[in-house]
């Protein structure tokens, strides 16, 4: 039995990474689940609670000074914590955020706990770094970034959600190959869950059953590169009067609503969704479009691929591993930031023709959705990543895998 400490980092994709590699290994008798929620806001006392077969431990936030007195915090913490570890063996701390390393340090002293981190998130200047600077410039950026290099060195082993990922902390921040690990983000099944028509699904959303839905997914801000999308869309609502963009998702709207001047009734923001409607939304989309900056992977595009939308990607490190250009999707060029500041942004031009080429030949959009489906259930589903997740635990701990499990356990 594996003893599972998975300590929850509530933000972004770490957030849809934890639902998908928990709700996995949930099904499976041999692991047992503990989720750590640290300076949890809403528990103002220390709290257990048995969900399914998932334990819960919530501990609460207190006050304190940053920096000063973080170390303390976390040994409180697994002072409380330490009830659950005590007699048990095969003990994992699945870490998912830099901050918490104390805590799991604390662990591999009290209860020789092994220690697996997830990487999921780069600083932008990596990317920069990888795709517009020379080698000497990347020594500087490699200089510059320490937060998070402490845990790459203390961890036993490290999760790479993407070979970008892999390949930057082993050739520019000095980590072994060895101790890293390729696993991509996977995405579970889920059943069609649409049990109307799309025309009558469009109208449950305010749209008319005509409209062509260009759907946007994610956090908004200037880094997602939904500014340029905004500005692509304008020219492609004056040449397909019939479509309209929808932003899914919370984030910087001043800005973008100044940018929807005379195209405002054809732009939606739709806000933060639950799974269900917003897999209603994917269901009704015509293309999905996810101009990120700088991603290590993402999430969205996994998930659009998996409803058999054709995406559009940007053609940054990470998450242009994902999409094969013109064979699964299509990616979109990105640039020097015209503003003259370090950085990358999508090239919008480029964004107009990919959507204006997929408005045009829905033969084609079709052929792209079709194979980006195919290309998830060979390699991003959930069940792919947990079975990599839960062999790379056995690794960690030297559980030797049964004969039998080792093909199961291949994919």
């Amino acid at each position: 039995m594996i003893n599972l400490f998975f300590i929850i980092h509530d933000h972004s994709g770490a957030r849809t990474y934890a639902n998908e590699l928990l709700g996995y290994l949930s099904k499976r008798s041999d692991v047992a689940i503990h989720r750590i929620f640290i300076e949890n806001r809403d528990h103002k006392e220390f709290t257990v609670i048995k969900s399914m077969n998932i334990l819960d431990i919530y501990v609460p936030q207190v006050q304190r000074e940053w920096r000063i007195s973080l170390e303390k915090y976390d040994v409180r913490s697994m002072d409380l914590i330490e009830p659950f570890l005590q007699n048990k063996e095969n003990i994992i701390f699945h870490l998912n955020e830099p901050i918490h390393l104390h805590l799991a340090i604390e662990a591999r002293k009290r209860f020789n706990a092994k220690l697996v981190y997830t990487l999921h998130f780069l600083p932008e200047s990596i990317t920069n770094a990888v795709m517009t600077c020379s080698t000497g410039e990347k020594n500087y950026v490699k200089d510059k970034i320490v937060l998070g290099k402490f845990m790459l060195q203390e961890v036993d082993k490290i999760i790479c959600i993407s070979r970008f990922a892999q390949e930057t902390i082993c050739n520019h921040l000095g980590i072994p190959l060895p101790k890293t690990k390729l696993i991509y983000n996977g995405h579970g099944f889920r059943a069609n869950i649409r049990t109307i028509s799309i025309q009558r699904l469009k109208r449950t959303f305010g749209f008319d059953k005509s409209e062509r839905i260009i759907l946007y997914a994610g956090r908004l801000g200037k880094d997602k590169g939904v500014h340029a999308l905004i500005k692509a869309f304008k020219k492609i609502y004056k040449e397909f009067p019939g479509t309209r963009l929808v932003l899914a998702g919370n984030g910087e709207f001043e800005d973008l609503f100044a940018l929807c001047k005379g195209i405002m009734g054809k732009v939606t923001f739709a806000g933060n969704l639950n799974m269900v409607e917003l897999h209603r939304l994917y269901s009704i989309a015509e293309i999905g479009v996810c101009p990120s900056h700088f991603e290590l992977l993402g999430y969205t595009p996994i998930e659009m691929m998996a409803n058999q939308i054709p995406v559009i990607i940007s053609n940054v490190p990470g998450m242009r591993e994902l999409v094969k250009d013109g064979i699964d999707g299509l990616v979109c060029g990105v640039r020097k930031r015209m503003d003259g500041l370090l950085g990358l942004e999508v090239d919008e031009e480029n964004l107009h023709e990919k959507i204006k080429l997929l408005l045009e030949n829905k033969t084609f959009a079709r052929e792209l959705g079709a194979n980006g489906m195919k290309k998830w259930k060979n390699n991003y589903t959930a069940e792919r990543m947990g079975l990599k997740t839960f062999r790379l635990f056995q690794e960690t701990l030297g559980i030797e895998v049964e004969e039998g499990q080792i093909n199961h356990l291949a994919i």
